[in-house]
């Protein structure tokens, strides 16, 4: 059965990438320039923290983050 666990997705507006977070996993964290593109890497960050290779991303995708000042 594979391991899963949830992942932020967010649009930062600023740095124009993706922003992924895995809130009960600190520290494990990535990005890509399209959403589909942080899909893959965040099932690559996640085999790689949990050194697994059957893994599942149940992802929350929030709406972009503004800008800063």
């Amino acid at each position: 059965m594979p391991s899963s666990h949830n992942a932020t997705f967010t649009y930062d507006d600023a740095d124009r990438v993706w922003l992924v977070e895995f809130p009960a996993l600190a520290g494990c964290h990535t990005y890509g320039e399209t959403l589909a593109e942080a899909r893959v890497h965040a099932r690559e960050a996640l085999q790689v923290w949990l050194d697994e290779e059957d893994v599942t991303v149940d992802e929350d995708v929030r709406p972009h983050r503004a800008a800063a000042g």
